[in-house]
């Protein structure tokens, strides 16, 4: 059985339960990672799958998860596979609206969430570790960290 003994990012707890033990999904729909495991803080309930079961960093850097989701690392490519997510995030959210609110995208590709609450949300931020991407959220004026 894998351990977990890294401190909580959140709450800085030690004690770890682990929740689930067994086969993720890797990358696009039919490709899967046995033997992963997923802890639970104690403290604070926040769940995380163990760091080895995840890609590596600098996957996120050079685009390369994009090519373990069967999608393109082409900018207009990302903007139509976003519109379909920006729908759930819009259903989720709902009732509660993010006019006059500000608005941090973590993950955030193009920014084509970003680019839908432009005008009626107070400020836009994204946080995207794919350097042309991020590229892209400068270069629409949004404030765009790494």
């Amino acid at each position: 059985m894998k351990v977990y003994n890294t401190p909580c990012e959140i709450c800085s707890g030690s004690k770890w339960n682990d929740v689930y033990s067994g086969t993720i999904r890797d990358g696009a729909y039919g490709k899967f990672r046995n033997n992963a495991s997923v802890y639970q803080c104690q403290t604070c309930g926040i769940q995380r799958l163990l760091e080895s079961d995840c890609i590596p960093p600098e996957y996120y850097e050079t685009g390369e998860y994009r090519e373990k989701l069967n999608q393109s690392l082409a900018l207009d490519s990302e903007i139509k596979e976003h519109e379909l997510l920006n729908r759930f995030t819009f259903e989720s959210i709902w009732p509660l609206s993010v006019r006059n609110k500000n608005v941090l995208d973590v993950g955030c590709g193009t920014g084509s969430l970003l680019d839908a609450v432009n005008g009626i949300s107070k400020f836009q931020v994204g946080i995207e570790p794919c350097q042309p991407y991020l590229d892209s959220i400068i270069n629409k004026c949004y404030i765009g960290y790494l």
